[in-house]
């Protein structure tokens, strides 16, 4: 445990994990982050945009950003993403990737990761003999 500044209030407190902010902030942004929700989910048939959430919540645009490439929030279609994939640049309304491209990324670290343990020679399979040895008495 080390202690540090929260990056909001500029107060001391102690630091455990996760983002850098005391409990009274963190508690503040959680309230936030319930109240963007159901703003969205009461508006979303109307169509709304992110900047409109913004003002009518009093949440930075670069907040609601960063709740939605954690997928902690997700914008119906009917309502203005305003993002886009990082790969393809098709429109989504939650994460960094559309669902086809996230699929994709997954199946080629899969691969990956297939391939590195196919590459790792066994214990048992090593032809040097050295084994360890146990003298009885």
């Amino acid at each position: 445990m080390e202690v540090k500044t929260c990056k909001k209030c500029r107060r001391l407190f102690h630091y455990l994990t996760g983002i850098e902010l005391c409990s009274d902030c963190k508690n503040m942004l959680e309230e936030k982050f319930q109240e963007v929700k159901e703003y969205i989910a009461e508006k979303e048939k109307g169509g709304i945009s992110i900047a409109q959430i913004s003002r009518e919540c009093e949440v930075p645009v670069s907040q609601i950003k960063e709740w939605l490439e954690e997928d902690r929030l997700e914008l119906a279609e009917r309502i203005c993403a305003e993002r886009v994939c990082e790969k393809c640049g098709q429109s989504i309304y939650e994460g960094s990737f559309c669902s086809l491209c996230k699929r994709e990324l997954l199946g080629q670290v899969g691969n990956a990761l297939r391939k590195e343990t196919r590459n790792i020679p066994s214990a048992r399979s090593s032809d040097s003999g050295q084994r360890m040895r146990f003298i009885r008495h």
